[in-house]
């Protein structure tokens, strides 16, 4: 084993988990919730050239599904629940935009 140092000053976590219909608990990938915002966070990452800085990734269950859909940020240790589209620019604006000057 080898540890090495993450070149990401951010990685963003976001659930995308999905249950079979009748499961008896939400998730966060009904509807294409978190994919919808991994998609959404994706495009404003590559669109301001920020794609080295900052790494957003899909997960499965990070274990809070009643709150989904789920966004982590790390090394910030900051949980967002029940995100929305329009919640996204507040993430950016508290954890992405200050690396926007590289």
């Amino acid at each position: 084993m080898e540890q090495v140092q993450p070149y990401y000053k951010r990685i963003i976590l976001v659930c995308n988990k999905t249950r079979p219909a009748g499961a008896g608990k939400p998730s966060c990938g009904e509807a294409d919730r978190g994919a919808a915002i991994v998609m959404a966070l994706k495009e404003y990452v590559q669109s301001h050239g920020l794609a080295p800085f900052v790494r957003i990734s899909q997960t499965g269950c990070q274990d809070l599904c009643g709150g989904g859909p789920i966004v982590t940020i790390q090394p910030d240790n900051v949980v967002y629940a029940r995100v929305t589209d329009e919640d996204i620019p507040t993430i950016i604006e508290r954890h992405i935009k200050e690396f926007e000057s590289g």
